[in-house]
């Protein structure tokens, strides 16, 4: 069975958005705008812009001008695609979809697609590169690293043998990658994998406690993420847990799941927090060694947060269900600009440089002043 990147089980209840209430909050200066029927999260770097469309191709942009340089298609024109990510490395970019595919990052010239031998799917939940190597999970249950130069696979690892899991999107330093997972049994559970990002091999796997309000369901629901001794990741009734890099032990809960209905927590780090967001329109900021909050700021009038968040040092961006995308201040929670309904609907996290957050719209990329 296929899981889709904006489908988690049980939380297609939460996605609706309320009308939004106008506010004072400052809408962000458009730079430029491509006509484009925009999708996922772009990729920047060296001066140019990537993204998918929903029809199945990738282009590549003057990051400053909105200029385009080369477009290519890597999937039928009728089929949404099914992954969501752009990912730089060397001279690729690879572009997640059903399948992996890098493209020549100057020229837009296929480089190499993989098809993994021992499962399906390795684009939908592409993750992190570094040092050379691609990690992605799968809905087969796998968890890939790819050599990024040739698209050779240099290791896979099944997390459930015999049962339906998922592995979702890893991240990964130089020495270890770690990726959220569930299994589909008589009930949904869920934990964190840990491997060596050069071999493979299994450091640990941790499963999440059973949940104390849905019994049915312990699956993945945000994350990871890493910071220096720790790996954050949620469960589905809204817990975020604390696990021990080294040995996959559970050592805090940086949140406790509470209510009936279950939760997902996009979560990013920057500035020595843990951000989070919640499908109830929540953004909070933890301290990553006292897990203390900093900071919370309700966004219910918008609808649920997105699946993704992301941040660099001075703000985290939010995309919300109900379309609308907000920067906010990482030091004190300030929301420093709003999207409005003129300027486009965006579900995706964007992708930023120093100067421009650029975010995937509707009907195009629009590229947002900083």
């Amino acid at each position: 069975m296929m899981v889709r990147p904006l489908i988690v089980a049980g939380l297609a209840f939460m996605l609706a958005a309320r009308t939004p209430a106008e506010f004072a909050t400052p809408r962000p200066h458009v730079r430029w705008q491509y006509s484009a029927p925009a999708w996922g999260t772009p990729a920047v770097d060296a001066g140019h812009v990537y993204f998918m469309t929903r029809d199945g191709e990738v282009l590549s942009l003057d990051a400053r001008t909105g200029r385009q340089l080369w477009r290519r298609r890597i999937g039928p024109a009728d089929q949404t695609p099914l992954g969501s990510r752009i990912v730089m490395a060397g001279e690729v970019a690879i572009a997640g979809n059903y399948d992996i595919v890098a493209l020549d990052r100057e020229s837009g010239r296929e480089q190499w697609r993989f098809q993994p031998p021992d499962g399906y799917g390795a684009g939908i939940y592409l993750g992190d590169a570094r040092a050379g190597r691609l990690f992605t999970g799968s809905p087969s249950g796998r968890l890939y690293a790819i050599d990024a130069a040739s698209g050779t696979r240099l290791w896979s690892l099944p997390v459930a043998s015999g049962a339906r899991a998922t592995v979702f999107a890893p991240v990964a330093d130089d020495d270890l990658v770690v990726a959220g997972f569930s299994i589909f049994a008589g009930r949904t559970t869920g934990g964190v994998i840990a491997a060596d990002a050069r071999t493979g091999a299994v450091r640990w796997q941790m499963s999440f406690p059973e949940s104390a309000v849905l019994k049915a369901n312990s699956g993945w629901a945000g994350g990871p993420a890493m910071a220096h001794d720790m790996v954050f990741a949620a469960t589905a009734d809204g817990s975020v847990y604390g696990i021990d890099r080294e040995t996959g032990r559970i050592r805090s809960v940086v949140v406790r799941g509470h209510g009936s209905q279950p939760d997902f927590r996009a979560m990013t780090l920057t500035g020595g927090q843990l951000m989070l967001g919640s499908l109830t329109g929540d953004v909070a900021a933890y301290g990553i060694t006292d897990r203390q909050r900093r900071w919370r700021v309700n966004g219910d009038d918008m609808g649920s947060v997105g699946f993704a968040i992301a941040a660099d040092r001075d703000d985290v961006y939010v995309p919300y269900l109900g379309g609308r995308l907000t920067a906010i201040a990482v030091a004190d929670g300030r929301e420093r600009w709003r999207t409005t309904r003129e300027q486009g609907a965006f579900f995706w996290v964007p992708g930023a440089d120093a100067a421009t957050v650029f975010a995937a719209g509707a009907d195009s990329l629009t590229a947002f002043s900083r």
